[in-house]
């Protein structure tokens, strides 16, 4: 039997002395027998793609890969709807126009030799740029993700570094794929929905609840020299200010929380609930970019005191009634663009000072805050935070695309 390397060397011979369709067809299948052949070679490394012998084998011609072209990759972390392994994830993808058949998405945390040449997508977070010059496939697609502002990127958010690749996939719904916090959140708003379907919490028993808690405002800070920490510091002048954060620490870990020292998200949620306030202050003022900290307080059951997105009421439980917007407060003064002056700024955070302890004393409009806990259908939240809340993970049109694309150029090659 001829091995893979002696099958490609007569195809190309064949080529050379006899130009013709036949011969190209040759070469092709000598192609496409050596991908066989090293995949079946393979077998062991590729069944552990994800350094995982218990997920699903890995079948090349049906399956698709996704390698990170830096180490550390966090697709994994934002594909909720995937099953986290060692080394990874895998997620069960619907074969485009063919029904009842799927296929495996397997995506890799870390980049490695084997499996970054066989990609069918590889994905950059904010590293170096895939070769736009490339003439060779795999990768069939490459993939900017992230979970930052546009702001917060610099270059790498503009236009000019985006169009170095494929597909780019952001919070901004602008963008063919797109992904949201909310969505990310999904499943601990269901549980409250649920709850209340079993038994209904009335507005009295989270106002009860609410006033029972501390009078301060919960805050983790891990970095300064910002806008945020401008506010921060000011507001703690007429306001108790908590800050559980690296930088300026001022709280202990309440004990009840202690075990969640690991889980970072699940450790600020414990902390907001001893909490009446919590901020929630984005890093730059952007279009549809709500992350995960107005969620963490929301879900808390703490009041949310906010700033960042334009169209956050999109993206909260009956819009702006649901949080404290800073913007009311200090029009125009937040951001890097902000007009932040301490001889004319203390006099607007005062009042919003005030404003939180007149609402620890106006019952009815904290119940009125609150009153989103209460619901029984998520439609009541709102269209644009009901959408937002269910919108489609693209970890699957991702794969799909790259499924496409794959079987196009297979299918144009073998016609050659």
């Amino acid at each position: 039997m001829l091995s893979a390397s002696s099958w490609v060397l007569r195809a190309k011979r064949l080529a050379k002395r006899s130009p013709n369709r036949a011969a190209l067809i040759s070469l092709a299948v000598a192609h496409v027998f050596l991908v066989v052949l090293y995949f079946c070679s393979h077998g062991s490394k590729l069944e552990g793609v994800l350094e995982n012998n218990t997920v699903p084998s890995y079948n090349a011609m049906r399956d698709i890969l996704i390698v990170p072209m830096e180490d550390n990759s966090f697709l994994c972390e934002y594909s909720i709807e995937a099953d986290q392994v060692d080394g990874g994830c895998v997620q069960q993808c619907a074969v485009p126009n063919v029904s009842n058949e799927n296929f495996t998405c397997y995506i890799r945390n870390n980049r490695a030799k084997e499996p970054f040449k066989i990609a069918d997508v590889t994905i950059n977070h904010r590293g170096t740029p895939p070769d736009t010059k490339r003439k060779t496939v795999p990768p069939y697609l490459t993939l900017f993700y992230t979970g930052e502002s546009n702001e917060s990127l610099g270059y790498h958010g503009s236009d000019e570094y985006l169009r170095l690749h494929d597909l780019y996939i952001s919070c901004h719904q602008h963008r063919k794929y797109y992904f949201t916090w909310a969505r990310h959140h999904a499943s601990l708003f269901s549980d409250i929905v649920e709850q209340n379907r079993v038994e209904a919490v009335s507005e009295q028993e989270l106002w009860n609840d609410w006033s029972a808690r501390h009078s301060a405002i919960a805050v983790f800070f891990t970095a300064g020299g910002s806008r945020r920490d401008d506010l921060v510091k000011e507001l703690g002048k007429y306001y108790p200010v908590h800050n559980y954060g690296r930088k300026g620490r001022t709280n202990s870990t309440p004990p009840e929380c202690a075990h969640l020292q690991n889980s970072r998200y699940e450790l600020k949620i414990c902390v907001f609930r001893n909490y009446k306030y919590a901020i929630a202050l984005e890093n730059t003022e952007e279009t549809d970019y709500v992350t995960e900290k107005v969620y963490h307080a929301l879900l808390a059951g703490s009041i949310p005191i906010y700033w960042g997105a334009p169209n956050a009421d999109e993206f909260v439980p009956m819009g702006y009634r649901s949080i404290i917007d800073v913007e009311e407060f200090l029009p125009e003064r937040m951001g890097r663009r902000g007009d932040w002056d301490y001889s004319n700024v203390s006099e607007e955070v005062l009042r919003l000072a005030s404003h939180l302890r007149k609402l620890e004393a106006d019952e009815a409009a904290v119940k009125h805050k609150l009153s989103w806990r209460t619901v029984t259908d998520e439609h009541k939240w709102g269209p644009k935070f009901f959408d937002n809340l269910h919108h489609r993970d693209p970890t699957c049109d991702i794969c799909t695309e790259a499924l496409v694309k794959r079987r196009e150029m297979r299918q144009r090659d073998s016609h050659k």
